[in-house]
């Protein structure tokens, strides 16, 4: 079976999607399509607390202990196509926060090399809830969207507990640690790290535009009181049931699921066409994140050997 060589592990909402665009343009490297395979970890709600996730169909549902053997020959199949000589990989963020993940790529990837970008946590953070306001997910304004969050905004900038297994478990010659600031200040300079690293000789790629930069709504009251109410109503972006087969709903809230999506989409639009970008996080809730994660991610430095002080402001 074909595995993959390379895994960028995460973290989410730091420039994963750029970089696994710019490796896949290398010549010599196969990467999966699409770039998310969450085979590891589909059945894993710690990371998926949604009952509604997007994941490969015939990955839900399954049993890992008794159908482990027929699941990673399907897994394969995403690799089928990369020459014996080309290196393979794939990139899930949530990889990084997924014990279960982590257990399962141990047994099943054992030599792979692991990649890893990590972004100041306080701007992860507030990226991530933009995210969530576009793709429907938050309801609320950012601080309460803390406090009653089920997105783990949180939790994902928590990198020091999500990272330490990983070290443990691969050691760390098979895992690259990088910083979303310093790959933005220089992409070239960590491409060729990273290519160094998967056994890959560098090309540079074509110039783009960084990948999956979101747009910002035009109004961030309406989008969230259209997301509450297309809660309410089951009103959801492609995805996959995880759980249960989605209940039917009556014709008049099908009606209005579809008016709401169409005001979030016109609403995202008019956004982008005005170039609006995110406003500045309340301070008060910076300052909060500040200290929270100074605390959580205390030792992350040694671990990684990353220059954090340099790269993240909320560090300094």
């Amino acid at each position: 079976m074909r595995m993959p060589d390379f895994l960028v592990i995460g973290a989410q909402k730091s420039a994963t999607t750029d970089l696994c665009w710019n490796l896949a343009q290398q010549p010599g490297c196969f990467f999966a399509s699409p770039k998310e395979l969450n085979f590891f970890c589909c059945d894993d709600a710690d990371v998926h607390p949604y009952p509604l996730f997007e994941a490969v169909e015939d990955w839900i549902g399954f049993d890992w202990d008794t159908e482990r053997d027929l699941l990673l020959r399907r897994y394969s199949e995403a690799f089928s196509g990369a020459s014996e000589t080309e290196i393979a990989g794939e990139g899930t963020p949530v990889y990084l926060y997924s014990a279960r993940a982590l257990t399962r790529i141990r047994e099943c990837l054992p030599t792979a090399k692991i990649v890893v970008i990590l972004r100041d946590p306080v701007d992860r953070a507030w990226s991530a809830y933009w995210h969530h306001v576009r793709i429907g997910r938050a309801t609320l304004p950012f601080p309460e969207h803390l406090l009653r969050e089920t997105s783990n905004t949180l939790r994902f900038g928590r990198y020091l507990e999500a990272l330490a297994p990983w070290y443990e478990a691969f050691g760390p010659e098979k895992i690259l640690p990088l910083t979303f600031e310093g790959y933005v200040r220089d992409r070239r300079a960590h491409l060729e790290r990273v290519c160094a690293h998967i056994g890959l000789k560098f090309s540079a790629p074509p110039g783009q535009k960084p990948k999956n930069a979101g747009d910002v709504p035009l109004s961030l009251t309406a989008q969230l009181a259209a997301n509450r109410l297309a809660v309410r109503l089951g009103a959801t972006s492609r995805t996959i049931e995880h759980l249960a087969p989605p209940a039917p709903r009556h014709p008049s809230e099908l009606v209005v699921s579809h008016l709401v999506r169409g005001f979030k989409r016109a609403n995202q639009l008019a956004g982008k066409v005005r170039g609006r970008s995110k406003p500045s996080m309340p301070r008060a809730t910076r300052e909060m994140l500040v200290a929270y994660y100074q605390r959580e991610n205390a030792g992350l430095g040694r671990l990684t050997g990353l220059d954090l002080e340099r790269d993240w402001a909320s560090f300094r």
